[in-house]
């Protein structure tokens, strides 16, 4: 009933990493973080090979998102939060990082990038795979908002190609989430 008498959109939180229980929860919020789906990714974008997976559990984790969310366009996607390591912790690769980013920000949902990404704060630096709180909580003024680094100017051209595909959008040509790809 919230949803329906607040007249905002309402996104909820369950860290689990079960897409029908976390899918359950559109039920009653508009959207969802999808967690199901940052487990996922940071497995498969990580740095560690004895832990990576395929990328081929993605186009899996897509099927059971069709099955369990009411929409999955409504649902925040992320690398990471301040409850989580932080992405970088897991990986430097910059191909790595930039595949990530570009599904982050081109698959269905909503991106939610956490502040210190763009200025690619990893956590504690002594600290690898697993630098959570307080090590993800590093304040942003002490990287001097730098709009030079490579992240940041990375997700910058993404961002305009995303709001340009948005201004250009047309059915005929672009495939949208409603179609599956092979």
């Amino acid at each position: 009933d919230y949803n329906r008498y607040s007249g905002v959109y309402s996104l909820g939180e369950v860290a689990t990493s079960d897409t029908s229980y976390v899918g359950s929860y559109q039920n009653v919020a508009d959207g969802i973080l999808h967690y199901p789906l940052y487990f996922l990714l940071n497995q498969v974008f990580q740095d560690n090979d004895q832990s990576r997976r395929s990328m081929f559990v993605i186009e899996n984790q897509v099927q059971e998102n069709e099955k369990y969310f009411n929409d999955t366009t409504l649902c925040g996607i992320f690398l990471d939060n301040h409850d989580q390591d932080r992405f970088l912790n897991h990986t430097q690769n910059s191909v790595r990082i930039q595949n990530a980013l570009v599904y982050l920000m081109f698959s269905d949902g909503i991106p939610i990038v956490y502040m210190g990404t763009e200025q690619n704060f990893t956590g504690n630096p002594n600290e690898k795979y697993g630098a959570t709180d307080p090590w993800n909580r590093e304040p942003l003024w002490k990287s001097g908002y730098n709009r030079s680094m490579w992240i940041y100017t990375y997700l910058a051209k993404l961002n305009q190609i995303r709001s340009l595909l948005k201004e250009q959008y047309n059915e005929e040509f672009f495939i949208s989430h409603q179609q599956t790809m092979l």
